[in-house]
């Protein structure tokens, strides 16, 4: 009777035990790079909107630059 009931052995058990804690952690791995990757996309879009904002400024400010102008662009030197 006691070999037809099946039933796990303990080295079994442990083998489930410990793929269970490594799969919580690699969830809690996964939500961390997914939180991670959503806060660079983030600081992208950001980045991203500052430069055209930026872009759209100079654009007009070297629009508005003429003789009659009080308007100077000054450069920075290269750098070294």
């Amino acid at each position: 009777m006691e070999l037809a009931k099946p039933h796990a052995s303990r080295g079994t058990a442990t083998t489930i035990i410990d793929l269970r804690a490594e799969l919580s952690e690699t969830r809690k791995q996964l939500k961390m790079a997914l939180a991670e990757a959503a806060g660079h996309f983030h600081a992208r879009v950001n980045a991203e909107r500052d430069a055209a904002r930026w872009r759209q400024a100079y654009e007009r400010v070297s629009s508005k630059r003429g003789s009659d102008s009080n308007i100077v662009m000054l450069k920075s030197p290269p750098a070294q």
